[in-house]
Parts: C-alpha cells; sequence; structure tokens
C-alpha cells in the first residue's frame, strides 16, 4: 500500500462489528492490537459482511475477523499478528493508521 489509509474504530460500521465479535466470543480477552486488526479485517471486508459470504473460499466472514489465517493468499490481510510489535510494523509497513 502506497497511500494512507485511515481506519476509525469509532465509525458506527465497524464499532457495531466489533462489539458483534465481542458478543460472539466472550471468553475471548482481545488486546487493543487485536481489536484494531478486527477493525482492519472489517474495513477490507466490506462486501464480504455485507454478503455474508467470502468470495475466497466462501467462509462466514464474522468468523474470519478473528481467524489466525488468511483464506485469501494475503490478497486482503495477512495471517492474524502475534504480537503488538508483529502489528506496529505491519501498520508501518503498509502506512495504516487506526484511530
Amino acid at each position: 500500500m502506497d497511500e494512507k489509509l485511515i481506519i476509525d474504530t469509532n465509525s458506527t460500521y465497524i464499532k457495531n462489528y466489533i462489539e458483534l465479535i465481542k458478543a460472539t466470543l466472550p471468553q475471548i480477552k482481545f488486546e487493543s492490537f487485536e481489536i484494531e486488526e478486527i477493525a482492519f479485517r472489517v474495513y477490507l471486508c466490506k462486501e464480504c459482511l455485507k454478503n455474508n459470504k467470502c468470495p475466497y473460499c466462501s467462509c462466514n466472514p464474522i468468523d474470519k475477523m478473528t481467524d489466525l489465517y488468511s483464506c485469501n493468499h494475503n490478497k486482503k490481510f495477512p495471517k492474524k499478528h502475534s504480537s503488538v510489535e508483529e502489528w506496529e510494523k505491519f501498520k508501518t509497513a503498509n502506512n495504516i493508521f487506526i484511530k
């Protein structure tokens, strides 16, 4: 990504999906970097979420927001990052800003 990508986690659209995911998985306490990564995936997968189907693998897109692996061969997003450091490095390399 060459251009700057700004994702607003306070947008109603992203906020609603994050709350839905938290409600679906109440046993998981997400760290702040994981919430950012979910917001990133929600932002990139608007069409998947709208159609309730991933065009790459036909999976449930809600499940894919927290899945460890990318079903799209890194075309939309890579596998889930396992640390804050990995996530920050990815954001910097790809000019991604989460607010």
